[in-house]
């Protein structure tokens, strides 16, 4: 009997007491598991999120380091001067928001077979279904390369629409920029002349008028792209310059 009454149990105070501490330490535990969930999710959306942006940005720089001083058909119906093709415009339209040029570089679509000139267009949109960053494309057969088409808008256009993709939605803004000498139509070009930065290169209304069109391609674009994920994101500015190694081709 005396032996019985020797053992002891523990206590209410020290079973609480136990507990709160176990639970403590799982509660430490569970907020490094989640912790550790939750980085490791960030560090796999980042790691994505690079991912595009390299695809994206090496799909835009091939386009343009392919781009290609391509001369614009002259008019069956004209005659003399009027039909040299040396002294049609290049199709290459580059203002700041926007580009429209043609390039050797294989498309996105099925549209466009391997080896066929592509029509390209970048610009931003504000569209629902494909905001951001946009590529329009379609191959270079029968289309008019110079008509005024915003490739972020659906309107039909006197040849087959080009295909739009949606590159890079998270993209704010974009500014291109061009670096070289214009040499334009029917005006001398300096000698000396130093290349230097322009806002636009071969404006669209200069090309449709006829005059002050330019006959050659810029020595390299800049783009500036501006992306931002979410209202409470900061911004990411981004600058890169893609050189265009020029090859002359007339259709």
């Amino acid at each position: 009997m005396s032996d019985l009454k020797t053992q002891k149990g523990f206590t209410l105070i020290e079973v609480l007491i136990s507990l709160t501490i176990l639970s403590l330490i799982m509660g430490v535990v569970m907020g490094g598991f989640r912790l550790g969930s939750r980085s490791w999710r960030k560090g796999e959306e980042m790691l994505e999120e690079q991912q595009r942006m390299r695809c994206v940005f090496s799909f835009l720089i091939q386009d343009i380091k392919s781009c290609i001083l391509l001369k614009r058909p002259a008019d069956p119906e004209a005659s003399g001067s009027q039909r040299n093709r040396a002294n049609q415009p290049v199709v290459f339209i580059g203002e700041a928001d926007k580009l429209k040029f043609v390039t050797t570089a294989s498309g996105i679509g099925p549209q466009v077979k391997k080896g066929t000139l592509r029509e390209v267009s970048y610009c931003l949109s504000y569209e629902e279904d494909k905001p951001g960053l946009v590529m329009g494309e379609r191959p270079l057969l029968y289309q008019n390369p110079f008509e005024d088409e915003d490739v972020s808008l659906s309107e039909e256009s006197l040849g087959p629409p080009p295909s739009i993709y949606s590159l890079y939605p998270d993209v704010v803004d974009i500014v291109f920029q061009y670096y070289g000498v214009k040499e334009i139509h029917k005006r001398p070009t300096e000698r000396d002349a130093e290349p230097e930065w322009h806002d636009d290169w071969n404006r669209l209304e200069d090309i449709q008028s006829g005059e002050h069109y330019l006959k050659n391609l810029p020595e390299k674009v800049k783009v500036t792209l501006r992306r931002k994920k979410s209202e409470d994101d900061p911004e990411i500015n981004t600058s890169f310059e893609i050189p265009i190694v020029v090859g002359e081709r007339k259709t």
